[in-house]
């Protein structure tokens, strides 16, 4: 993987990921490791689409205000969490199928990179919460995430970290898809 911008970056509030926001600053000091983080979201946040949400919140702050969030706005509360206690992070996307075939369309997947300083290497962990089928774990040295890449059906898996959003995600938010029906037709479906 590759990051995008300098390193101070990933350890730094910015918009979206507001790792100065006072709550998410006492959310962190509550947590012992990048692992808590990591399951604290993917399993106290819900994702959007899992319980039907009618909003879209895309601010980590909003994210944990609401309780829910897409894959995306989970990602950046994840980071800002992690960045509150000191441990670079960034975002890192997946073009996976809309449904089972190419022919239906691509939506953009997003998680987490961490980094980890004992071994001096980032590493990908998805946050975006379990059901059945899918089965995400955090591991330093085995990546466990919510889907797997299938390069054959055109599926990608971005090496590129981000420290805030790509345009395309920031577009997506700014638009302020209302109900889960409109949010499903308006997510981005690559990297620009």
């Amino acid at each position: 993987m590759k990051l995008k911008d300098s390193i101070s970056s990933y350890r730094q509030p910015n918009f979206w990921v507001n790792s100065d926001d006072p709550r998410i600053e006492v959310l962190a000091q509550g947590l012992a490791s990048a692992e808590s983080a990591y399951r604290y979201v993917r399993d106290q946040i819900h994702h959007s689409f899992d319980v039907q949400a009618e909003e879209a919140p895309g601010t980590a702050r909003e994210v944990l205000e609401a309780g829910h969030g897409l894959c995306f706005a989970k990602s950046h509360l994840l980071a800002a969490i992690l960045r509150a206690m000191r441990i670079p992070s960034g975002m890192v996307y997946q073009r996976l199928l809309l449904g089972n075939t190419p022919d239906e369309g691509y939506c953009l997947h997003g998680l987490n990179a961490i980094y980890d300083a004992s071994r001096d290497r980032w590493f990908r962990v998805d946050a975006r919460g379990n059901r059945p089928g899918i089965e995400a774990e955090f591991s330093a040295t085995t990546e466990q995430l919510a889907f797997t890449v299938q390069d054959n059906l055109g599926e990608i898996a971005y090496d590129l970290i981000y420290a805030q959003p790509p345009q395309c995600i920031q577009d997506f938010y700014r638009s302020n898809p209302v109900g889960v029906s409109v949010m499903c037709r308006t997510l981005p479906s690559e990297l620009e």
